[in-house]
C-alpha cells in the first residue's frame, strides 16, 4: 500500500502479532510476549495476539487475550489464519507482525499485497551453516528463507550483529531490516549486586539442548573446569542444566563421567519457575555455537548474575565492557572452560559484573523495548509514536 494510503489511518495504531505457540507454562521464550504487548497497549496500540498452536478459540494468557487458530492440521490453521487476517483488515488493521513462523509470514505477506497491509517477519539466528550440512534439504531451507525475506515487507531482527549477518548472507538492503530487541522484566526485585559464594556453588545453564547449539562441543571443558575448581577449593560444585532437546542424552552421558562436579538435568523448566534457579546461581554459563538474540543472557543479566558466554550470534552486543571480557570466541572450547574457572575464583570480578549487568540490561527492559517498537512500527503506518 502506498504511503499516502497508509497515512489515512495514521491515528489508529493497530497490530496483529502472530506466534506459533503460546502458553503460560511454556519453557520457551514466547511467554515474554504478553508483557511486551501490555507495554505497547500502554503506548496506545490496539494489540491482537494470535497463536497458531496451543489451543482453540480464545483464552487469556498472562493477562492478554489470545486467539488460537486450531489444534488440528496446518491446513486448518492456514484457513483460520486467512479468515482472521481478512477480518482484521475489515476492522482497519494494516500491520501484521509474525514471529518465527514461516508459514504464517508467507500467508500474511501474500494476502497483504492483495488486501493492503504490511507484514513484518521476526527472525534471529545463525543456523545456515548447520542447515548447509543437510545437502539438498539444507539448500531448500535456505532458498525458502531467501524467498520469504523478499516476500515480506520487512525483516525484524536483533541485536546489531544479526542485522549485518542477514544483510551479508541474504543480500538484503538496509531499508528492509528493522532492528528490534528482545525484552526482559527488570522490575522484579533482584539479588544483591555482590553475590556471595554459598556452601554449594551453583552454576546455571539454560537453553534448549539442540544440535544447532552444539553444547557438547564445550561440555567436557566446562565440566573439567568445574571439577578443578571443586578440588582446589574443597567446595561442592553443582551444574544445573535447565532445558530439553535432542542433545540431552549426549550431554547426560558426558555429565555422568564428570569428576568432582554434580550435574543435574532438570528438563524443560516453565519460565515462571526459572526464577528459583537464577536466584541460587553463582554463575551463569551459555556454551553455545549458534545463537541469534540469546534471551537467556538478558534474563541472567536482569537477575544480577555474572556470565561466561560464547561469541555466538549477537551475544557480545548485549553486554557491557566488563562482561564482554567473558564472551569467549566460540571456536575455543578450552578457553571457555578456563574463563569459567577464572571467574569462579574471582569474587570481586563477579560482583563487578553483577553490578554492570543490572545497569546494562535496562536497555532491554520491557518498557524500553516497547518504545523501540512504538517508534519503528508507527513509522511504517505513519502514525504518531507515544511521547
Amino acid at each position: 500500500m502506498r504511503a499516502e494510503q497508509m497515512s489515512s489511518v495514521g491515528a489508529t495504531k493497530k497490530l496483529t502479532y502472530i506466534v506459533n505457540y503460546l502458553s503460560a507454562d511454556d519453557a520457551q521464550h514466547y511467554v515474554h510476549i504478553p508483557r511486551l504487548m501490555h507495554e505497547l497497549q500502554r503506548l496506545g496500540w490496539e494489540v491482537d495476539i494470535v497463536s497458531e498452536r496451543g489451543g482453540a478459540g480464545r483464552a487469556e494468557i498472562l493477562g492478554q487475550r489470545v486467539k488460537f487458530l486450531s489444534r488440528r492440521s496446518k491446513f486448518v490453521r492456514l484457513v483460520n489464519l486467512t479468515r482472521h487476517l481478512l477480518t482484521m483488515r475489515s476492522r482497519g488493521g494494516r500491520l501484521v507482525f509474525v514471529r518465527i513462523s514461516k508459514l504464517a509470514a508467507f500467508a500474511s505477506a501474500l494476502l497483504g499485497k492483495v488486501f493492503g497491509w504490511k507484514t513484518i517477519f521476526w527472525l534471529s539466528g545463525t543456523v545456515e551453516d548447520f542447515n548447509g550440512r543437510a545437502g539438498l534439504r539444507g539448500r531448500l531451507s535456505f532458498g525458502v528463507v531467501w524467498v520469504l525475506f523478499r516476500v515480506v515487507d520487512f525483516l525484524a531482527t536483533g541485536p546489531e550483529t544479526m542485522v549485518r549477518y542477514y544483510q551479508g548472507l541474504y543480500g538484503l538492503p538496509a531499508r528492509k531490516i528493522l532492528l528490534l530487541y528482545n525484552d526482559v522484566d527488570t522490575v522484579t526485585p533482584r539479588r544483591p549486586t555482590a553475590p556471595k559464594m554459598d556452601e554449594i556453588v551453583h552454576v546455571l545453564l539454560v537453553h534448549r539442548l539442540s544440535p544447532v547449539r552444539d553444547t557438547a562441543r564445550y561440555f567436557p571443558n566446562l565440566l573439567e573446569a568445574l571439577g578443578e575448581f571443586a578440588r582446589e577449593t574443597k567446595r561442592i560444585v553443582q551444574l544445573d542444566v535447565c532445558g530439553d532437546g535432542p542433545e540431552r542424552a549426549r550431554l547426560e552421558q558426558i555429565g555422568a563421567e564428570a569428576a568432582d562436579v554434580q550435574v543435574h538435568f532438570h528438563g524443560g523448566v516453565p519460565q515462571r519457575q526459572l526464577g528459583a534457579f537464577y536466584g541460587k546461581a553463582t554463575l551463569f554459563v551459555m556454551p553455545s555455537y549458534r545463537e541469534g538474540f540469546p534471551r537467556v543472557m538478558i534474563e541472567a543479566m536482569a537477575e544480577g548474575l555474572p556470565m561466561v558466554a560464547t561469541s555466538a550470534g549477537g551475544s557480545v552486543d548485549l553486554c557491557g565492557p566488563l562482561q564482554q571480557r567473558y564472551v569467549i570466541d566460540r571456536e575455543d572450547a578450552a578457553a571457555f572452560g578456563r574463563a569459567v574457572k577464572r571467574l569462579l575464583a574471582a569474587p570481586r570480578d563477579r560482583a563487578a559484573l553483577a553490578t554492570e549487568n543490572l545497569r546494562w540490561v535496562t536497555r532491554f527492559s520491557s518498557p524500553e523495548v516497547a518504545r523501540m517498537y512504538d517508534r519503528t512500527l508507527s513509522g511504517i503506518i505513519t502514525a504518531r509514536p507515544a511521547p
